[in-house]
């Protein structure tokens, strides 16, 4: 009664609001295998209302919260263009080609941070932590759960992450990428870097990606 609103035994679970429950059951079993087009065809359902149930179900799937890293753990923040894709209440003019877009070099409050962690036995994240440049607070956010006293460290020499590193007391090794790649042999952020690399790959295809949709 006191936040006026109505919930139900569906509310926060994927299938919240949908009309076509049985089409919807139908989807999941084939979302992992065919495209959004191809399902829509199948299905004989809007291209729209597929494009959204896959967002309801990558936004239900657990988070990387209980994930724990071992050994060595690489991470860096990534920046990206913020994207307005499709939205047709811009309080600008559209761009028209990449190269409209008028913004400061490095991090700005026109990008978006990303962390970026993986450690040497396959487990990693990338995770949105905030628009602009990253903060101690959100180094914690992304990372403090899951890099722990028992791991060694490797970053670039951003300030935030030095910082948290110290709080935890962590073994940590910075890197300047004009300068060093690797220490000692095993001390590097070429996992990281070769994440990233694989990632701008993956999302070409998409022509851009809109940023409230980064996270899934």
């Amino acid at each position: 009664m006191d936040c006026k609103k109505t919930l139900n035994d569906f509310t926060g679970t994927s299938i919240s609001g949908i009309k076509k429950a049985v089409d919807f059951q139908a989807y999941i079993k084939v979302a992992r295998d065919i495209t959004i087009r191809k399902a829509a065809g199948q299905l004989e359902v809007n291209v729209k209302t597929i494009f959204d149930w896959k967002h309801k179900l990558l936004s239900s799937l657990p988070k990387s919260s209980g994930q724990k890293f071992f050994g060595i753990v690489e991470c860096e923040d990534k920046e990206l263009y913020i994207s307005e894709k499709r939205n047709k209440k811009l309080d600008r003019e559209a761009y028209k080609r990449p190269g409209d877009r008028k913004t400061k070099r490095g991090v700005s409050n026109d990008k978006v941070s990303v962390m970026v962690a993986a450690d040497r036995s396959g487990n990693m994240i990338m995770q949105v932590t905030k628009i602009g440049r990253i903060d101690k607070g959100s180094v914690e956010r992304t990372i403090g759960g899951i890099v722990i006293e028992n791991n060694v460290l490797c970053s670039d020499s951003h300030t935030s992450i030095i910082s948290r590193a110290q709080d935890k007391k962590l073994e940590h090794h910075v890197f300047i990428a004009s300068k060093q790649h690797v220490k000692d042999k095993w001390y590097q952020v070429q996992h990281v870097n070769s994440l990233d690399n694989r990632y701008e790959r993956w999302v070409s295809k998409f022509y851009g990606i809109a940023t409230k949709y980064l996270a899934n």
